[in-house]
């Protein structure tokens, strides 16, 4: 029994350093193919925006913002490119679209105490059922990019959401990454609950990553669950690990 689980345990941790490899490579290969100027990537006019996409998943791309701007500027900016019907949409690579319902403003955007208060304008409510949860998923992973940020409230028209819009979902005042993103329930009790967020790769050519928040139940070590998962063949095709 103890040998069979020291081999198992340095399998896991030989995995974990291919994993590891693996990352530094394709992000070091990302940076030359995936665009055509290196300059572009690696300049600090660049933030990250977490959206929808064609696969019907948020995932992860950047976009050109002047850096020169407050921080508020720039959040204002960046939420504008995640507006349907936008003419800013065009900073958006073309595997991505906008999630934000048509027309929505941004009407005042305040960072305070690491705090980040963003005020919509009544539009943000015109949002669908199915879609409505993964639009506060986005707005919040996009905004706490920022390293200022550590959480972020969200408001129509002055008061703050309590729900997840046109839902009975309970929102926190302040939300953090702990919301979740692409969030997958893969559990049949309510024990040894274990809550991990894995980068998968996707999109034309395997270009972008998407963060999924996976809730299984495991009592394995959190290093352990990770690699068991990105081992396995996820069960949609538009979602690849290295290790597939």
């Amino acid at each position: 029994m103890l040998k069979k689980k020291a081999i198992k345990r340095i399998l896991v941790t030989t995995l974990s350093l291919i994993i590891v490899f693996l990352i530094c490579a394709i992000s070091k290969v990302n940076n030359v193919t995936v665009y055509d100027d290196v300059y572009y990537i690696n300049s600090s006019d660049t933030k990250k925006v977490y959206t929808n996409t064609k696969d019907n998943i948020l995932a992860e791309t950047t976009i050109y913002i002047d850096n020169k701007k407050d921080i508020e500027d720039q959040v204002k900016a960046i939420l504008e490119t995640m507006v349907k019907e936008n003419d800013k949409n065009a900073l958006l690579p073309d595997y991505f679209k906008p999630i934000l319902p048509p027309n929505t403003k941004v009407i005042s955007v305040e960072l305070n105490d690491d705090i980040l208060k963003v005020n919509f304008s009544k539009e943000l409510m015109d949002i669908k059922e199915e879609e409505a949860n993964k639009m506060i998923e986005a707005i919040v992973y996009t905004l706490t990019d920022y390293k200022e940020v550590l959480g972020v409230t969200i408001q129509v028209e002055g008061k703050t959401l309590k729900y997840v819009p046109n839902t009975k979902k309970a929102m926190k005042e302040v939300l953090t990454r702990d919301f979740g993103i692409n969030k997958k329930y893969d559990i049949n009790s309510n024990n040894d609950i274990e809550k991990i967020v894995i980068y998968y790769i996707v999109g034309d050519n395997n270009m972008y990553y998407a963060p999924v928040t996976k809730y299984i139940n495991s009592k394995n070590e959190k290093l352990e669950v990770i690699v068991e998962e990105l081992a396995n063949k996820y069960e949609k095709e538009t979602l690849k690990s290295y290790l597939n």
